[in-house]
């Protein structure tokens, strides 16, 4: 069964209620005698979900009528000739669902016909999984606690919970026992609809020692991944492709310790002591932290950084901490050793993480508590085969087939970054600001507080090709060509780019835009690009634009007006459909760019309202 949403739908109990007091309301105003006038009539229509998508082998019963119906692959259904007496009383019952009763008086059919249009709610989910102790050689866990809102149980002598008879809606798990600290893991109504309606959370650890400052194995089983293979942190060292809108870091990765903050220079990590305390080596003051993959394709992993207040006398000392989750005991390697950094110049450090290919490993770039007031700027990240260079783009052999005249190089797309990016989880993302967030894009707190909000900021890379973004645009993410250039239909301005395990229930794709103009279309591109390096420019199968068409000779290129849209009228902006289905089984990086029309003056803006895989 593949379920695309949630189900919604009325309860039977109270259905039931308003059943009977409405035939008995009925009773009381009939006919003298007592007798209700018998009313013969069809009944028909189709039965859906909130989505719309029809649900097939739907019973539908009407009381006290012998024949039934089921409904078909596209959920119609049809009941002629029905008898009834003063009101019909019509059931919708699937295995699995909430059962649906629906009451329609004599009176409201319309020569001899009513059409009843129910939406059924799954209500058959379950979620389920065990409990270990971290504090005991992850031993089975009796008697812990589990709830979900006001649903609660406990582990049995297996450290196991089951929940059944769960609609499709996100949870919160929540697992409490005395003398273990409180741990709550969140299950998505995503999650439960890709897995067909049953999620296996897997081990959950209570308790056991710190690996990281205030955080335990579990902590570190939850960590992001880090999906990418760049990352960059400052803008204010000049344009191209360290410009201030590829700054993503803050919202990308997340951060801890006892002090850091997004500057202009980079997201910095500060060893704070006011030098009442003693240097300490053996635990980080300030850290970022992730899991990644790591392949041959990226096990150099480049750290390009500088200080604040560093000196020879007074440098910041700091590491990388990798942490192998599938060791039986992890534990923690800081991977060359401490490091100091005395200057204030951008440096790169190298680090190689050969020992860990194959696994997905922890990795949490640190500073320790020193005597003196230092901070370290993370400037950018890299991995790649080989060391990277400042703020270059990554290394590698460059993907062929992107452009039609042989520009490769130009998408500064690899093929290391397409075989080692990480498959990215989600299925929706947005390219708004959500309510309640305030951004202040070149200072603290930068880009953090949309960390975890499915903003494509935060959930896509950016890849700067020639031109800067407008990312707090109120209508959505803006990206943009140069003003007075010549069109190029191979090579984007900037482009967008995420990897997919594309299966049955993400294998199509709409991008959700508009523009800003109603004269001069915007032109933009969507391509995939398998693990093997097989390149395709996809074609939106519908779309519901003012005018769209592909770009003759665009190699691939869309134009399209639609100058329409606000986070306040959503229906407005334009939808392109993409069928991702002949990628089914397969792992897919797919790109969303902005190219240059043959218009020279002026900007032509795409600006993405939300990005959706159903």
């Amino acid at each position: 069964m593949r379920m695309k949403s949630v189900f919604r739908g009325i309860l039977w109990a109270s259905v039931l209620c308003f059943g009977l007091a409405f035939v008995s309301s009925c009773q009381e105003d009939g006919p003298a005698g007592g007798d209700v006038e018998t009313t013969v009539g069809s009944i028909s229509g189709v039965v859906t979900d909130t989505d719309g998508q029809p649900i097939s082998a739907v019973v539908v019963a009407v009381k006290d009528f012998d024949q039934t119906a089921q409904t078909a692959e596209d959920g119609t259904y049809s009941l002629p000739n029905v008898s009834f007496k003063g009101v019909a009383f019509v059931t919708f019952t699937k295995e699995g669902y909430s059962t649906i009763g629906m009451t329609v008086p004599a009176d409201h059919f319309v020569d001899g016909q009513i059409v009843l249009n129910p939406v059924m709610e799954f209500g058959n989910a379950v979620i389920k999984g065990t409990v270990l102790d971290g504090g005991n050689s992850n031993a089975p866990l009796k008697d812990v606690t589990v709830s979900i809102g006001i649903q609660t149980t406990v582990t049995d002598e297996a450290g196991a919970y089951t929940f059944e008879g769960l609609t499709l809606q996100d949870y919160e798990v929540k697992f409490t026992k005395a003398g273990y600290p409180e741990y709550t893991k969140k299950v998505t109504k995503g999650t439960l609809i890709a897995s067909d309606g049953t999620v296996e959370i897997g081990s959950v650890i209570l308790g056991g020692a710190e690996l990281l400052p205030g955080l335990a194995i579990q902590n570190l089983i939850d960590a992001d991944e880090w999906t990418f293979n760049d990352y960059r942190g400052g803008y204010s060292r000049g344009g191209g492709v360290v410009d201030w809108s590829t700054s993503f870091m803050s919202a990308q990765i997340k951060f801890a310790g006892i002090n850091w903050e997004m500057q202009n220079e980079g997201c910095t990590l500060r060893g704070e002591n006011n030098g009442s305390a003693a240097e300490n080596l053996n635990d980080f003051a300030s850290f970022c932290y992730g899991k990644k993959l790591i392949t041959e394709d990226n096990k150099i992993f480049t750290i390009y950084a500088r200080t604040h207040q560093g000196s020879l006398s007074t440098p910041a000392k700091w590491g990388v901490a990798v942490i192998d989750m599938s060791a039986a005991s992890p534990k923690v390697d800081v991977v060359g050793g401490v490091r100091e950094h005395p200057s204030t110049d951008y440096t790169e450090f190298e680090f190689d993480l050969s020992d860990y290919v194959g696994k997905e490993v922890v990795i949490a770039p640190g500073i320790y508590y020193t005597t003196w007031w230092v901070q370290l700027c993370l400037a950018h990240f890299s991995f790649a085969k080989e060391k990277n260079m400042g703020d270059n783009y990554l290394p590698g052999t460059p993907v062929s087939g992107l452009t039609a005249d042989g520009r490769d190089s130009d998408w500064h797309m690899t093929q290391e970054m397409v075989r080692s990016t990480m498959t990215h989880p989600g299925t929706s993302f947005i390219g708004y600001i959500p309510n309640g967030i305030s951004i202040n894009n070149k200072s603290n707190p930068a880009y953090q507080p949309l960390h975890g909000t499915d903003n494509i900021m935060s959930e896509w890379a950016f890849m700067y090709v020639n031109k800067d973004t407008e990312p707090l645009a109120s209508e959505g993410f803006v990206i943009k060509t140069r003003s007075g250039v010549s069109a190029d239909y191979n090579v984007p301005e900037s482009y967008f780019y995420n990897k997919f395990a594309i299966n049955a229930a993400n294998n199509e794709m709409v991008i959700t835009v508009r523009n800003f103009d109603a004269s001069v279309p915007t032109i933009f591109k969507v391509t995939a690009i398998t693990e093997d390096g097989k390149v395709s420019h996809l074609a939106p199968v519908s779309n519901t634009a003012q005018q769209a068409a592909a770009v003759s000779g665009g190699n691939g290129c869309w134009s399209f007006i639609n100058n329409q849209g606000s986070t306040g009228t959503p229906d407005e902006y334009a939808q392109f459909v993409y069928d991702l289905s002949s990628y089914t089984g397969e792992n897919v990086m797919i790109t969303l760019g902005v190219f240059k029309g043959d218009v020279s003056d002026g900007e032509q803006k795409l600006c993405i309202y939300g990005i959706d895989l159903n």
